[in-house]
């Protein structure tokens, strides 16, 4: 009767460490599908002017400048050349440079489709979940640019939320009808999170004026040991300097 009782333990022990393991598995497989952050994009290296929230980026004989967003990357996999930018503001604007006859498309990013306003010498070729694809025609040494801001009205809701933590959450957030300014949490940066941040959503801060308000995401420059504290780190040492003196902070991490 005990070996049997035993034997029965035991199975079942086996039965939930199998589980267990499956279990971590399928969480090891869905992290590296979820964090594979460039499977529809190749990301660009664009410059990024943080006190004017603009960005810029060149290749092959074109340029394009954007004011109130970023150069996220280039879409893979289409028939015509395609643009990413995110938007980091309500109004937008941007502009094309291009050295020779081509027709380039424009996917931008985190904008409320329905009620955006786009206005230049373009065609809208889609207005989807939470972004808008305009497409241009370019002549030879031509400049064209484009405005998009949101139709006012008079409605009493929120039009956008600010929060941190946002990397984990890409896929549903991707799916917002409304425009989502992000900001970078220190959940967001653990485990090289700070170069998937930038790759999905921009800069680590910017600002923009809205109506009557100016909305500001702030850079604290805090050192890079604390960046290190908050990537989770047991133990870090600090060594802050200032004119009046000198002294070594210990900090001890609760890794969660």
């Amino acid at each position: 009767m005990n070996d049997k009782l035993i034997s029965m333990k035991t199975n079942k022990a086996v039965i939930m460490l199998i589980i267990a393991i499956g279990a971590v598995i399928g969480l090891i497989v869905h992290s590296l599908h979820n964090y594979i952050v460039d499977r529809n994009f190749e990301p660009v290296d664009s410059a990024f002017n943080h006190t004017q929230s603009a960005s810029s980026y060149s290749w092959d004989g074109k340029s394009i400048s954007v004011k109130g967003g970023f150069v996220k990357g280039m879409l893979k996999g289409e028939d015509i050349e395609t643009v990413i930018v995110r938007s980091l503001a309500p109004e937008m604007g941007i502009e094309l440079i291009s050295q020779k006859k081509q027709d380039i498309r424009i996917l931008v990013e985190n904008v409320d489709s329905g009620r955006i306003e786009a206005q230049g010498n373009f065609k809208i070729v889609n207005r989807g979940t939470g972004n808008i694809s305009i497409e241009f025609s370019l002549g030879e040494n031509n400049v064209e640019g484009a405005t998009l801001k949101p139709r006012y009205n008079n409605e009493n809701y929120f039009e956008f939320v600010i929060l941190g933590d946002n990397r984990l959450f890409y896929q549903t957030i991707s799916n917002f009808k409304v425009p989502l300014y992000t900001t970078l949490g220190n959940h967001d940066i653990r485990e090289g999170g700070r170069d998937i941040y930038g790759t999905l959503f921009g800069p680590e801060y910017y600002s923009f004026d809205y109506t009557a308000q100016v909305f500001r995401r702030m850079d604290f420059k805090i050192c890079n040991c604390l960046y290190g504290y908050l990537q989770g780190h047991e133990i870090v040492i600090c060594n802050i300097q200032h004119k009046k003196f000198s002294k070594a902070y210990l900090y001890l991490a609760s890794l969660c």
